[in-house]
């Protein structure tokens, strides 16, 4: 079939998240060809004139950034922040900040680590939707250690309001830290986690993305990802694409841990 989802022509054009996209078509803002467009399925072709609220979008998409950022505590995983408060993008130099740079996934405001950020639709999607499992390492520490049986009931999971979960791994690194392994999130799962067998997560660090480690970079310093990093993030895509009508659906939103 020709061309490609209107969604993901907005969502590539860094107009924003596909949600985001798709509620821009629902509202009746956007135009094809000088036509209201009635379906976020509607197919477009590169000559095709696509227009977002009177302004027509540019015949090419701008250039594919993709940015790893150590993100300290204290930060919004946002664009910006009605309240002025401090955000993420704030951190990314001048010269990585392309048209619709966004983080692909979330981390709360008192956990620090490995974030992505990229302008590119498909990229986020595939490191935030569960279905193509990428996996994500988090640094915990508790206030005390687990003993065996806790540490068994950990990797057990447990329910939580958004439904059971369970860790893909846990395994002490030393004292009260814990290496945890998720690969579909919930808000705030790793500390929810560690309440349901009695502990308290006191320090939350996302160590790894897929094959993307924080390693020495240091607190509110980013780098490029390499060609090899982005391919690999993007190899589950393949085979494997969202539904017909371009959702995520409610899991695939991307939670705060």
């Amino acid at each position: 079939m020709d061309g490609e989802t209107l969604v993901r022509r907005l969502v590539n054009q860094g107009l924003g998240s596909r949600r985001q996209c798709a509620a821009l078509v629902v509202e009746g803002r956007v135009r094809v060809n000088g036509v209201v467009a009635e379906a976020i399925t509607q197919r477009v072709v590169p000559r095709d004139v696509v227009e977002v609220e009177g302004r027509r979008l540019r015949a090419a998409p701008p250039s594919l950034v993709y940015v790893a950022l150590h993100k300290p505590s204290g930060y919004l995983s946002a664009v910006k922040d009605a309240r002025g408060r401090p955000t993420v993008l704030g951190l990314v130099p001048a010269g990585l900040r392309a048209p619709g740079l966004a983080p692909a996934g979330r981390l709360d405001l008192h956990t620090s680590g490995l974030m992505l950020l990229s302008n590119h639709g498909d990229f986020t999607l595939a490191v935030t939707h569960p279905r193509y499992g990428v996996e994500k390492e988090y640094e915990a520490a508790a206030d005390a250690p687990l003993s065996s049986a806790g540490l068994r009931a950990l990797r057990a999971g447990a329910p939580l309001p958004e439904g059971f979960a369970r860790p893909k791994s846990v395994r002490s690194v030393g004292g009260a830290r814990y290496r945890v392994v998720l690969t579909e999130g919930q808000k705030h799962e790793v500390r929810l986690l560690f309440e349901s067998v009695g502990r308290r997560v006191t320090a939350l660090k996302r160590v790894r993305v897929g094959s993307v480690s924080l390693g020495g970079l240091a607190p509110g310093r980013t780098r490029e990802l390499t060609r090899e990093e982005v391919a690999a993030l993007l190899a589950p895509l393949r085979g494997k694409p969202p539904d017909s009508h371009g959702r995520t659906g409610k899991r695939g939103v991307a939670k705060r841990r």
